[in-house]
């Protein structure tokens, strides 16, 4: 007999599938995705098992079951669980239940003071405001102000390091940052070396800083891009440039090679790539994750001013296999997530996020 078809009036069932701990435990529904369902004991979250729930009884929510000895359940009354009619989940599809030592994706960061640089637009205005409609803590970075009502706004030049401290200090004031997104940069159609500035010595001294003011069990995620996907193909050369410590060192390294820098958008994004990797060894041993998205084309006003430079076919190149652009708001799970507990392991991880083009490129297809 299914658990899902367990007496729901008080009355003891058999079940030999289900766990042995002793005790009360969870059973939970993933919407939109009826069949699979996770059983996890109190304190073993992160050990959930899976099953899959024969039609027509799917749970509907989340349950909790009395365990009296082993393979005798209950469903504690008045929960219920109730047949879905069309074979599918009762429920929207829109909101998926991740649970992680109590963690709820669509409730994780309530309460976490969260810093998003590159707030006023794009991905970042995108994260912003789903981190608000979470009850996040959200304080905004950018050189021009956000408009969608965050709980507070500090505008700040990622190329002028004395503002990123000046900025820092302000913080500081209000106490800890639970999580950091890095969203801000500048388009390939600017100067090469304001881009290196600001999309990578700028982030790394924000990022440095910020860590500072982070405590264990916090994360910081930035997002490169797969258009430094081939990285490897410069990886001593940008070691030798993340080894630079400082703002100041690293910008007389660029300037000294920016002549060999073909492409400043690019080595940027590289550049970042490889320092998360190499940095989230340091970061971990206080308890701090650092991971990187490499998002794809995203339709964002970024995308629209490389437009009007570049054809939009040689970018729809990067489109490939999925055949279209990435939403802002695409981007924004993988983001959440990887700042999130539920990705409590996850550490030193560049995320392609790009509808597949990234693993054409690792085929050689």
């Amino acid at each position: 007999m299914p658990i899902a078809a367990a007496r729901t009036d008080g009355q003891w069932s058999r079940h030999s599938r289900l766990p042995a701990p002793s005790g009360v435990i969870t059973v939970w529904a993933a919407e939109g995705h009826p069949r699979t369902c996770g059983v996890e004991p109190p304190g073993q979250a992160r050990r959930m098992q899976h099953r899959s729930w024969p039609a027509p009884y799917r749970p509907h929510a989340v349950q909790t079951i009395e365990r009296a000895s082993p393979g005798r359940y209950r469903v504690v009354p008045p929960t219920r669980l109730r047949p879905s009619r069309a074979g599918g989940c009762n429920r929207s599809p829109s909101r998926i239940w991740a649970r992680s030592e109590g963690w709820d994706m669509a409730d994780g960061y309530r309460g976490k003071r969260v810093v998003v640089t590159g707030c006023a637009s794009g991905i970042g205005a995108a994260v912003a405001k789903a981190l608000l409609a979470q009850g996040a803590h959200v304080i905004g970075l950018d050189r021009i102000a956000s408009p969608h009502g965050l709980d507070k706004f500090l505008a700040v030049d990622l190329a002028d390091p004395a503002a990123i401290d000046t900025m820092l200090t302000t913080l500081a004031a209000g106490g800890a940052v639970d999580a950091l997104f890095n969203c801000a940069g500048l388009a390939p159609t600017q100067p090469k070396l304001a881009i290196l500035k600001v999309n990578f010595l700028g982030t790394r001294h924000l990022t440095e800083g910020m860590a500072t003011l982070m405590p264990p069990g916090s994360a910081i995620v930035s997002v490169s891009s797969n258009g430094g996907l081939r990285w490897r193909a410069q990886r001593a050369l940008l070691l030798d440039l993340i080894r630079r410590d400082g703002f100041a060192e690293g910008l007389a390294w660029l300037e000294a090679r920016a002549d060999e820098i073909i492409n400043g958008y690019a080595f940027a994004k590289q550049a970042l790539t490889v320092w998360t990797l190499h940095e989230s060894a340091r970061l971990i041993e206080q308890g701090i994750r650092l991971n990187c998205t490499s998002p794809g084309a995203v339709e964002t006003p970024m995308l629209r001013e490389i437009e009007e430079k570049m054809p939009g076919a040689a970018i729809d190149a990067a489109t490939v296999p999925i055949g279209r652009r990435s939403a802002p708001e695409e981007q924004v799970g993988p983001l959440l997530f990887l700042g999130s507990q539920a990705a409590s392991y996850v550490n030193g991880v560049d995320l392609a996020v790009d509808g597949g083009y990234a693993a054409t490129v690792a085929l050689g297809e």
